[in-house]
């Protein structure tokens, strides 16, 4: 690990690339965000008294947290959607065989 000093100086620079990785990331590609968010991680274990590096951590790890519920919800959403239009669709196909049957 370099010199106190060297950390001061360079830790603004890795918090906004790590920032950037995982922003970069937010928009569909989760491999960049699990990388930004260990990153972070092991950034926190380094320096676990640094207020930024430990507020970047939660800056990450908030909206993270709320995305997979969301997902959870959009899919479920889609799904039903889906099981709806099926049903409707058997629906509408047996009152054809039933008028056709007539």
């Amino acid at each position: 690990m370099p010199p106190d000093h060297l950390i001061r100086e360079r830790l603004d620079a890795v918090l906004a690339v790590v920032y950037l990785i995982f922003n970069e990331g937010y928009g569909g590609r989760d491999e960049l965000v699990a990388e930004a968010i260990w990153l972070g991680r092991a950034l926190a274990e380094l320096l676990p008294n640094n207020p930024e590096v430990r507020g970047l951590l939660a800056m990450m790890l908030l909206p993270e947290a709320a995305r997979a519920p969301t997902r959870a919800l959009l899919t479920d959403l889609v799904a039903r959607r889906c099981q709806l239009l099926a049903l409707a669709l058997i629906l509408l196909s047996s009152d054809d065989q039933d008028s056709s049957a007539e």
